[in-house]
């Protein structure tokens, strides 16, 4: 194909479709043909205030419409989209945008980021700019820079990802191709900007003509509110992490509506390994609809492997195999001497193609060490840090982690990162954060401290300011001495050993009644413990988002219909069963 950059590819859409839905946000939609007429007026306002080709422009938002239009605005300006959540603490999106030395800001946020030098660029300036007047653009080829992705650092800073034009273009023609997407498509659009998924959420149904629904950050949490917007929005296409697809799975499995997704024809996953038997589970619910393993990683341009989930397949397998490579793309499994291990053998999990990022913003070293020359390929390879195999088929199966990173909730986490903010904390000397496998098979963070006299809610409320929630561990123990290896490191193997047995503490002796210790015992489920009163707060006792959802699922296998928001508002055993006694649903 002649076209060569993203923003080609997607204003030949609104030349060809300029009638057609492009953008849904509820109760706001846009054509391609007022994507177009918006974004180009976002682009000369963006080139007025300085805006040039090659250089990052950092995006503080939600998904929302105007997100759209701004992305494809920047790119039009031959400039580098570089989208953070606003969701994430303050701290953390101030020093994303020192490291990408951005001129210029658009901040869709209610932060106030008028310490941070910058210009910035608010929803209300770009509502109120009118010109129609074309502002001259650089040229930029295939090869430049498209987006950067700032992912968990080994030195305990973000780190950026760079990806051209040429490497996210691969990813959505083999996608396109593939999962076969036309016109008359609708994609979700659910995952966070500051993830790679979000891309080809928003690219890839805009180089096809296709739909985009957006899903805003609080009604992703609640599986009632998601399953109704996918039905209501006649969804075609969209992806989840393992986590979050069991809370889905169970709630289409307690409301029995599985075969009310019509319209849905496939769900990706990403983000995690996700098992046999869930997914056989979701077939069970959903028998309309395909499944796809996913793997990949933001160094890989979101994708390097897939594998088609066959409902016969599950008989055969005791867990999923991530498939074979996408298009253009080579995956090698290395041993520790860089050669090619044989079938069966585990080793590195290494990728070179197209699709391959283009390094670290401004990190030469961390570039060098991740991207390497290798002698049997004429470019780069990858070293992703996961440990794989090959069978006689040439089929990867994926094996988890070499190093210290892990996945929470479908996010990629660098302990250390966690680690460096708790450190960071008045009084803390000494700490070892331990990942760990709740009774759902999801991982999350244990955080043991060697002072017994820190106040938790505290540091929690410390490192919220810090880290996105999916980082901050869910369970913090004190103890009096950190064990301790012969190199004076703390040993996390034999703290493990040690604290399988953790204790929490305990603030409350409970009341209890019937619905109280039905609460409590789905309480206990969820988070693996039972040191909790009926006066606590269920986000201050190790819940989450996540478990939360989960708490609201098994409350209605007990009868106990509860929304989400109520769940969020009540936030006490004592609190739910008031509320619940008001709306006299229990005798």
């Amino acid at each position: 194909m002649k076209d060569r950059l993203l923003q080609e590819l997607i204003i030949k859409q609104c030349k060809q479709n300029g009638d057609k839905i492009a953008v849904v946000d509820y109760n706001r939609t846009i054509t391609y043909s007022e994507l177009d007429h918006i974004s180009e007026s976002y682009a000369n306002l963006f080139i007025e205030e300085g805006i040039v080709a090659g250089t990052p422009v950092v995006v503080v938002a939600d998904r929302c419409l105007e997100l759209i239009a701004i992305a494809l605005a920047i790119l039009k300006c031959g400039a580098i989209y570089v989208p953070v959540d606003l969701n994430y603490p303050l701290h953390r999106v101030e020093k994303i945008i020192s490291d990408t030395g951005s001129k210029i800001v658009v901040n869709l946020s209610d932060y106030q980021l008028t310490e941070c030098n910058r210009r910035i660029i608010t929803l209300q300036k770009l509502r109120s700019y009118k010109s129609d007047n074309y502002r001259k653009r650089d040229r930029v080829s295939a090869a430049h820079i498209a987006y950067i992705i700032y992912t968990s650092g080994t030195t305990g800073n973000p780190k950026g990802v760079m990806v051209s034009h040429k490497a996210i273009i691969n990813t959505l023609r083999w996608m396109t191709k593939q999962f076969e997407i036309s016109g008359q498509d609708v994609i979700a659009h659910k995952t966070s900007i500051s993830f790679t998924d979000s891309i080809w959420e928003i690219f890839w149904p805009l180089v096809n003509g296709a739909t985009i629904s957006i899903l805003n950050s609080k009604d992703v949490k609640d599986p009632k509110k998601m399953f109704e917007w996918l039905l209501q929005q006649r969804i075609t296409y969209t992806q989840f992490v393992p986590s979050m697809l069991k809370v889905f799975v169970e709630y289409a499995e307690v409301n029995k509506l599985g075969d009310s997704l019509k319209d849905l024809k496939w769900v990706f996953n990403g983000g995690e390994q996700v098992g046999v038997n869930l997914v056989r589970r979701f077939y069970d619910s959903f028998k309309t609809t395909k499944y796809a393993n996913i793997y990949g990683m933001t160094e890989s341009a979101i994708y390097a492997t897939f594998q088609i989930v066959e409902r016969e397949s599950l008989e055969m397998w005791n867990s999923i195999p991530i498939g074979k490579p996408i298009r253009n793309t080579t995956v090698r499994i290395l041993n520790e001497r860089n050669q090619v291990c044989d079938s069966y053998q585990k080793g590195e999990i290494c990728i070179s193609g197209v699709s391959l990022a283009d390094g670290y913003w401004k990190d030469e070293r961390l570039t060098r060490e991740k991207f390497i020359s290798y002698k049997e390929n004429k470019g780069r390879l990858y070293r992703t840090g996961d440990l794989g195999m090959t069978d006689e088929n040439g089929r990867l199966w994926y094996f988890g982690r070499k190093d210290n990173q892990v996945n929470v909730y479908g996010n990629r986490v660098e302990i250390y990162e966690v680690e460096k903010n708790i450190l960071e904390y008045e009084g803390v000397t000494l700490t070892a954060v331990i990942p760990y496998l709740d009774q759902y098979g999801e991982t999350y963070l244990v955080c043991y401290l060697e002072n017994e006299h820190i106040d938790i809610n505290k540091l929690k409320a410390f490192l919220k300011l810090r880290l996105p929630e999916y980082m901050i561990p869910k369970i913090f123990q004190k103890v009096k001495a950190l064990p301790l290896s012969v190199n004076k490191k703390v040993d996390k193997t034999q703290l493990k050993n040690s604290m399988r047995d953790r204790e929490v503490e305990k603030n409350h002796k409970p009341v209890m009644n019937s619905v109280s210790r039905i609460i409590r015992e789905i309480w206990g489920l969820v988070l693996e413990c039972d040191n909790f009163g009926n006066d606590d707060e269920f986000l201050q006792v190790g819940g989450d988002s996540l478990t939360l959802a989960r708490v609201q699922i098994e409350l209605e296998k007990q009868g106990l219909y509860l929304s989400y928001d109520d769940l969020l508002e009540h936030k006490t055993i004592n609190q739910i069963v008031s509320l619940l006694k008001r709306r006299e649903s229990i005798g």
